[in-house]
């Protein structure tokens, strides 16, 4: 150990690395309960990876889930635990124009282990907490009710593989640090909806990137991405589901030094659901901070804190780790 972290510093003070990635967004989705197993995008920024480079990342989000909802005396959803996603991504570049790529996650759903730190955090912070007094630490319980039916009931630990994403982007134009991007995607119905790992059904998307990297000398950096998710026939609450949401991204990056830049941003989605529910049938914004080290010519590390905005609609907190390779 004491060597790995020799050599850790020595290729971060003595190798010469590139700009920080200012101009390349954090890669986040909404990983409530209910929104996790659908094909929502992560934006990734308007300048595709071109000229047949690869790049290959594992990511790391430790997802902190509490809300629950009751009415007239009986409980019609609750949302407490810990869920786990470690997602393997790779992608290339085709050509001038194409770039293509692939996610795969591994989910795990626990109890609350971080219970505590997440309560001593939201007391610190003076967020609300979502009423996490008098809930019992460490549970799992993953719980839906909708037109008298069980949508999904959790109770135990569980894992499995997600539902793997297909990638296509189109680089529309590019110059000087500004570029427009079209990317899809298409979600595959690998996961298992019983484990809450997958949703049963094919999504895609298409969304529109853009990134402008050539503010305040380069150190500046503004993201944003609109697009639509087209949702397949899923196995949660079928009747409920909606056919099609809204996605949106707006950020900001910092390139503080070479090696480090800071980030802002706000990612958002339209309602899943119809339903009279806030937790499902709200739409739902994410407040992310976070900062990328470039810490050698080739590799890169992000880490973020992700943040609830509409209370009810997206998880109460997300950590979120990512390494990343570049030949």
């Amino acid at each position: 150990m004491n060597r790995l972290l020799v050599l850790l510093v020595v290729m971060t003070w003595c190798c010469e690395a590139p700009a920080s990635d200012v101009a390349r967004p954090i890669a986040v989705r909404d990983l409530g309960s209910a929104a996790l197993p659908f094909g929502l995008p992560r934006a990734r920024g308007g300048m595709l990876a071109l000229g047949d480079k690869w790049q290959a990342g594992l990511e790391q989000e430790f997802v902190q889930n509490f809300t629950q909802l009751w009415v007239e005396g009986e409980r019609q959803l609750i949302f407490d635990g810990e869920t786990s996603v470690t997602t393997f991504s790779v992608q290339r570049g085709i050509g001038s124009r194409f770039e293509v790529g692939m996610d795969l996650p591994w989910i795990y759903h626990s109890g609350g282990h971080l219970d505590g730190l997440i309560k001593s955090f939201h007391d610190l912070t003076g967020a609300s907490g979502r009423d996490r007094e008098g809930a019992p630490r460490g549970q799992i319980a993953y719980q839906w009710l909708a037109d008298g039916m069980t949508v999904f009931d959790i109770n135990e630990p569980v894992s499995g593989i997600g539902d793997i994403t297909l990638r296509l982007g189109w680089q529309a134009w590019r110059k000087d640090g500004r570029g427009f991007a079209l990317r899809g995607t298409l979600k595959a119905p690998t996961g298992d909806p019983d484990k809450l790992t997958g949703s049963g059904g094919w999504d895609t998307s298409l969304y529109l990137e853009y990134t402008d990297a050539g503010l305040v000398s380069g150190r500046l950096a503004i993201t944003a991405a609109a697009g639509l998710v087209v949702l397949g026939n899923g196995e949660f609450a079928p009747a409920q589901q909606e056919n099609t949401a809204w996605t949106g991204h707006l950020g900001l990056g910092w390139r503080f030094t070479d090696k480090f830049a800071g980030k802002a941003q706000l990612d958002s989605h339209a309602a899943l659901f119809d339903s009279p529910l806030p937790q499902v049938g709200d739409a739902a914004i994410m407040a992310t901070f976070g900062v990328t080290w470039n810490f050698s010519p080739r590799w890169w590390l992000d880490a973020a804190l992700v943040e609830d905005v509409l209370s009810s609609a997206t998880p109460d907190v997300v950590f979120l780790f990512g390494l990343a390779y570049r030949p």
